[in-house]
């Protein structure tokens, strides 16, 4: 028995190198963090997380402190557990897997807003992860989820109830005191990764929303990481803007550094999630830290995770209609605003990333105990 177990995290997904970065990316680097922070040695290998350089500049991204970074990088090759944080076959045999999204399931039911090439990648990636997981399963001792909404979809799949941990959120920054009303700004924020499958053409079913409502002042701003085909998606916004009268209402922000994110968030004076079907929504938690009310998909993790289907916390919208009823009425009712606003700012705080490496800690050291008991 090691002092000090060691941990091989392995993260590959192709996702980031075709779509930007996400939130599958920063849990796998706060998993390798909360373990080396509790008593494990740990070892990252990831097709997007190969170098120092790398590591370095994701964490900037992310708004990690480089001093939390005390792990090593490679396939180290006798690890007393392999932790898969990427949830797909791509990263080979594992005692414990987290499922963000149920990698098995058809991409575009899932993912309703994929199309070209995403589409085709998606299906050939399905069809390979229904046919290797029941063997990569044979090991696994945990089965791990992000939301009710993923472990749900992996049961259906796999007929194993997986244990739900949700993803650590970042609040350094965000949880101070809430702006006020009256000294935020006239601007709707939706943030996402601005690709086909994160559905960012709700940015011009809102900023049309705006004009209908007469909300001459205000606008929608659109912020995300970008992939291979982000140019291709922000062209056709910036066409459907154009076609639909609301380019003046539009406003996109790429790349956007931490700093300029967590500014997005506390000056909002609302946060729409764009996402349907969406497994956890780690940008709303960040939204609601802030002090910023929420309006997300009804189908979708985030409503039933986050918000726990409490009116008082945030609003959940179903459709275009249902939509503009929610803006018109968070944005018209200072009673209403306020309330979201202390609400939603108490729930945030319990997904801080400290609640994250202390429940991931627990069950990796309950699983390396399972392990020695069968030596």
């Amino acid at each position: 028995m090691r002092s000090n177990p060691v941990v091989l995290v392995r993260h590959h997904m192709t996702g980031y190198m075709l779509m930007g970065m996400g939130g599958a990316e920063y849990t796998a680097l706060e998993t390798a963090i909360a373990l080396s922070k509790n008593g494990f040695r740990v070892y990252l290998h990831g097709l997007t997380l190969d170098g120092p350089y790398k590591l370095a500049q994701l964490a900037k991204f992310y708004g990690i402190p480089l001093d939390d970074i005390r792990f090593g990088l490679g396939d180290y090759s006798d690890p007393d557990i392999i932790f898969n944080t990427s949830g797909d076959v791509l990263s080979g045999l594992a005692d414990i897997i987290y499922f963000h999204f149920p990698s098995s399931l058809r991409t575009d039911i899932y993912y309703s807003g994929i199309r070209g090439l995403l589409k085709i990648s998606g299906y050939i990636y399905s069809f390979f992860n229904r046919l290797v997981t029941p063997i990569s399963l044979k090991r696994v001792k945990l089965i791990l989820a992000n939301s009710s909404f993923t472990a749900m979809l992996v049961e259906k799949m796999l007929f194993r109830r997986p244990v739900i941990v949700y993803p650590p959120v970042n609040l350094t920054g965000l949880k101070d005191k809430p702006l006020p009303r009256e000294e935020r700004e006239k601007y709707v924020l939706m943030v996402s990764r601005i690709s086909y499958e994160k559905q960012p053409e709700k940015a011009i079913l809102v900023a049309k929303i705006l004009k209908q409502l007469g909300l001459r002042n205000y606008r929608v701003v659109l912020a995300g990481a970008i992939g291979k085909y982000s140019k291709i998606v922000m062209k056709r916004l910036i066409e459907y803007a154009e076609k639909y009268g609301v380019k003046d209402y539009l406003d996109i922000r790429v790349n956007p550094s931490r700093e300029e994110l967590i500014q997005l968030y506390r000056k909002a004076i609302l946060y729409v999630h764009p996402t349907e079907r969406e497994h956890f929504g780690i940008s709303i938690v960040e939204a609601m830290a802030a002090g910023t009310p929420v309006i997300v998909p009804i189908n979708s993790g985030s409503w039933t995770d986050i918000l726990s289907r409490n009116t008082d916390i945030g609003l959940s919208y179903k459709g275009p209609r249902d939509l503009k009823e929610k803006i018109r009425r968070v944005i018209t009712d200072d009673g209403l605003w306020h309330k979201l606003s202390i609400n939603g700012h108490k729930r945030s705080l319990f997904f801080d990333r400290t609640r994250f490496h202390k429940e991931i800690s627990a069950y990796t050291r309950l699983v390396y105990y399972m392990l020695l008991g069968k030596q």
